[in-house]
């Protein structure tokens, strides 16, 4: 649950007085939507044929994001359990979004689909859809967040203190990135990522970071 992320925060990163809620909570939700790119949540779904072949995916799939989401695999007919060949189906985005399409045995009218496909994790006070295997490591992510946030904050700050002050927040900063860059290496590294993939990806991570009000990276409040 949510609370379980914030504590860990507090464990890893602890006795920080300029920490807030709200940064911590922004360190879970990017941690969380980080992630489900890397390992994204798998769902399933039952979906009534209507003897067109033509599906308004959207509508028909919960949990679906438009900009996320890939559909993995789909079986029909149900009672012979049977995947279709990537041949058979195809998804097309139109104008009012992406359009599921069976070119080969359409299901009709009475008969049922199952759809396999991606989607966001999610991670509130009620729920929390990451595996239990990799939580250790999300909740280390969201402490490396929680740790390049603070590290802006510092670097933000110091130019308005007087010298004396401004060098202790310039080093704090600086503190800060390096645990961030610490705790992400571990995130990766549990991940079965490989080395040097933090430096692929710093660019986005940081780009991340300092979007914290995107909406799209936002998963829980």
């Amino acid at each position: 649950m949510l609370s379980d992320y914030i504590t860990a925060i507090d464990t890893i990163v602890p006795n920080i007085e300029e920490g807030t809620p709200e940064m911590k909570l922004k360190a879970v939700n990017n941690a969380v939507n980080y992630h489900s790119r890397i390992k994204p949540k798998r769902l399933t779904q039952d979906v009534d044929g209507n003897g067109t072949g033509s599906y308004d995916v959207s509508m028909i799939l919960t949990g679906w994001n438009e900009d996320f989401s890939e559909i993995i695999s789909v079986i029909y007919p149900l009672s012979e359990n049977e995947y279709l060949g990537r041949y058979k189906f195809e998804t097309r985005r139109q104008p009012s979004g992406q359009i599921l399409y069976f070119s080969e045995d359409v299901p009709q009218e009475g008969e049922q689909f199952r759809v396999t496909y991606t989607g966001y994790h999610t991670v509130d006070n009620t729920d929390d859809t990451v595996m239990l295997f990799d939580r250790l490591a999300v909740e280390l992510l969201a402490a490396s967040y929680y740790c390049e946030i603070l590290s802006n904050e510092f670097a933000t700050n110091q130019s308005s203190l007087i010298q004396a002050d401004s060098v202790d927040h310039e080093n704090k900063s600086q503190a800060f990135s390096r645990r961030a860059n610490s705790l992400r290496a571990m995130y990766f590294r549990h991940m079965g990522l490989p080395e040097g993939y933090d430096k692929k990806v710093a660019g986005a991570f940081a780009i991340a970071v300092l979007d914290i009000e995107d909406d799209n990276l936002v998963v829980s409040s």
